[in-house]
């Protein structure tokens, strides 16, 4: 089933009993509290877990500066990445992020799996389409209906939602290998 925004933004909008919408541009309040929210509540909702529709590779070359301390080289991060999720052959203390670069003592290209900005809801899977619609509904409906008891029984919803959404993407494809350190295939 293919999702767009509006339908993502209505189906918020129906959890919290307020006037659906038929774009995210038209002038009613609906639209403009969606419309503010809807790309902070997806990018936020894509940093939470790593969805499989969502992950993503690249290889980076170096930059050609480097940092003024601490690391010897710097990556460019791809455009679309809100997340970096691993960098190959490097264990997590051997690189950081900062700013929109990946900071580290390896040499290039570095091999990284990320995580994407999907801003196509077309291409979203259906657990995190129903985990975002759950999750803009608590955001907005502060701002929507007024009503404390609203806007708790949608946090609660998307804490279901997510949970459920994050059990069924892990479910597909095989764990991360990892190698065994040397002392423990030693004790084998």
């Amino acid at each position: 089933m293919a999702f767009s925004q509006v339908e993502r933004a209505n189906a918020a909008l129906s959890a919290i009993g307020a006037h659906r919408i038929s774009a995210l541009s038209e002038n009613s309040k609906e639209a403009r509290v969606c419309n503010a929210r809807f790309d902070a509540v997806r990018d936020a909702l894509l940093r939470a877990h790593p969805w499989n529709f969502a992950m993503a590779r690249a290889s980076l070359p170096a930059l050609s500066g480097t940092p003024v301390w601490g690391w010897a080289r710097a990556f460019q991060l791809p455009a679309d990445a809100v997340r970096v999720w691993s960098v190959d052959g490097l264990r997590d203390e051997e690189w950081t992020v900062e700013g929109r670069t990946i900071l580290a003592d390896a040499g290039a290209p570095l091999n990284i799996r990320y995580i994407r900005r999907a801003d196509n809801p077309a291409t979203w899977d259906a657990g995190f389409a129903e985990a975002f619609s759950a999750r803009l509904a608590a955001e907005i409906a502060a701002d929507i209906v007024d009503e404390t008891a609203t806007t708790e029984r949608m946090w609660g919803l998307y804490r279901d939602k997510l949970a459920e959404a994050r059990r069924s993407d892990a479910q597909e494809g095989s764990a991360e290998w990892h190698p065994e350190p040397g002392w423990l295939a030693a004790r084998s």
